[in-house]
């Protein structure tokens, strides 16, 4: 399979970008992080070249989903994530599935982010004439890229 062609030259790109959590769409972030990573580990056994014999299958870890937000809209996060819990005040106990998609023209990149719960919240207030930011984490149990995905889905329904 070759790259597609790109159309008048254009590529995605921070304008080709939309987030949404648990179902809402913000557009007040201004970076977005995130990655997965299976860990295998060689198998070794008796044999002339000491050289591995197998590789596990491996352990799914997925690296923290971390967004960068202007503080409005981190609160209204928040405020979010707070509506969902039992208590109504507690935002780190709700589990909330994220969209991020890249968009050019028909050239659609989503990427999934499954039962996602707010695990940290930071602030740094600077005097400069940039807008107020917030750091939100989020643990994050699996991430699906146009349904593909890095982990072995055998027994997945």
């Amino acid at each position: 399979m070759a790259d597609s062609v790109l159309i008048n030259g254009a590529m995605h790109s921070w304008s080709s970008t939309s987030f949404k959590l648990g179902g809402e769409k913000y557009t007040g972030i201004t970076s977005i992080g995130y990655g997965d990573k299976r860990t295998r580990t060689k198998a070794y056994g008796l044999n002339r070249s000491y050289g591995a014999v197998g590789r596990t299958g491996g352990k799914y870890e997925v690296d923290s989903l971390k967004i960068k937000a202007y503080k409005a809209t981190a609160q209204t996060i928040r405020a979010q994530l707070a509506a969902l819990s039992d208590d109504g005040v507690s935002y780190g106990n709700a589990e909330v599935p994220a969209t991020l998609q890249f968009i050019e023209g028909t050239d659609v990149i989503t990427v999934e982010f499954e039962r996602c719960a707010m695990i940290a919240d930071a602030s740094t207030t600077d005097e400069k004439p940039d807008p107020l930011t917030d750091d939100l984490e989020f643990d994050v149990m699996k991430v699906r890229r146009n349904g593909l995905v890095l982990f072995d889905a055998t027994g997945e329904s």
